[in-house]
């Protein structure tokens, strides 16, 4: 914590003799091999939220933690945005991973699963009337210094690829010679990504990437369609794709999931790389 300048604060708990034995015994209890292990869950079992779950087993029903409704009511994923702002590499890559479930709007206490939150619920409760913690004490100071915003960010990169994409491919249009390297190398990206989703939606046990929209601009079959060849039969698969892209670009707003600003100009460029090859697989088709 020193070396990387983390801030470390403390609270005691204002509880009896008796309770403290309890705790205590419990969490010896806690800690034997049989035990010790649980399946983690990012919102609704973790390490903060083992916390409160402890409390609420010794300290019983007179425990309030006197919770107030967020009349902004946020969801799971603007919760984790907000320590995001800065890291926007590993927001990008969360946004891939998490599904539709993030998007739940929170229950109370529910923000919980953050240890700040926890920190300042713990500040609020009472046993019988009583505070259950004393004032947060600092033992280390905050010493990191606040990251810059990066220059280089997934959404400039993607706006970019996809000048790029939508230039050499009308570029392509206006001469004899029909290239389809970005396409294809779009395409192939889009199923690589495809395939985490996939893997991450039905063969983890992770319930936050469950039903993950994101499916539709990352589709996993894309990586072995670009390989098939000029077919015609090949040129539905393409504009079906061409159509759903068009639809997600101009109606995602109507999805409860919530999307990365990058993943608009990703799937544009995935847009016209379909549409490209569904018009030239359907004209290479017509030819032979």
């Amino acid at each position: 914590y020193v070396a990387e300048g983390r801030g470390v604060s403390s609270q005691e708990l204002l509880i009896d003799e008796q309770k403290r034995q309890e705790l205590f015994d419990f969490l010896e209890w806690n800690a034997l091999p049989e035990n010790r292990s649980y399946r983690y869950h990012f919102f609704f079992d973790n390490c903060a939220t083992r916390i409160r779950a402890v409390l609420d087993n010794v300290l019983g029903e007179n425990l309030d933690w006197n919770l107030i409704e967020n009349p902004h009511k946020p969801t799971f994923r603007d919760m984790i945005h907000a320590y995001e702002k800065e890291l926007v590499w590993a927001d990008f890559g969360i946004d891939i991973a998490l599904g539709l479930p993030c998007d739940d709007k929170m229950g109370l206490g529910e923000d919980m699963f953050l240890p700040d939150y926890l920190q300042l619920h713990l500040s609020t409760a009472t046993l019988n009337n009583e505070r259950i913690t004393g004032a947060v004490k600092e033992i280390l100071p905050e010493r990191r210094e606040v990251p810059q915003m990066p220059f280089i960010t997934p959404t400039k990169i993607a706006w970019l690829w996809f000048v790029l994409v939508a230039a050499f491919a009308i570029r392509s249009v206006r001469s004899t010679k029909n290239v389809l390297v970005l396409e294809r190398i779009t395409l192939v990206i889009l199923g690589l990504v495809g395939i985490l989703v996939t893997f991450l939606w039905f063969f983890t046990n992770h319930s936050t990437t469950l039903d993950n929209f994101n499916i539709i601009w990352a589709f996993p079959l894309h990586l072995f369609a670009v390989f098939v060849g000029a077919k015609k039969w090949m040129s539905q698969y393409w504009m079906f794709w061409s159509v759903l892209l068009f639809l997600f670009l101009i109606g995602s707003w109507a999805l409860p999931q919530t999307f990365h600003p990058a993943f608009f100009p990703v799937a544009a460029a995935g847009f016209v790389s379909c549409f490209r090859f569904a018009t030239l697989t359907l004209h290479s088709g017509k030819a032979k």
